[in-house]
């Protein structure tokens, strides 16, 4: 398992494949194990090196005690740092 730290969040995300990066976004505040069984994985990694990762206070990454107003907008920030 790979983790990043962001703004003292520890984010989860994990690697698949080789190429051109693919980032896979689950929706709302669902965790990356939903792609687990859909089968875009395996489909995307034989072109692309996929990435999947758990926003803050979901899945595998650190827990939220409350919500943000903002929760969308640091979700995207952290996805950004994941891709750099």
């Amino acid at each position: 398992m790979s983790y990043i730290n962001i703004s003292s969040k520890s984010i989860h995300y994990e690697l698949s494949g080789k190429g051109e990066a693919l980032l896979l976004l689950q929706g709302n505040t669902a965790a990356s194990v939903v792609f687990q069984d859909t089968g875009d994985i395996q489909y995307f990694s034989k072109n692309h090196c996929v990435i999947l990762l758990d926003f803050h206070g979901t899945g595998k990454s650190s827990r939220l005690n409350t919500w943000s107003v903002d929760w969308y907008a640091q979700a995207a920030a952290d996805a950004y740092e994941v891709l750099n």
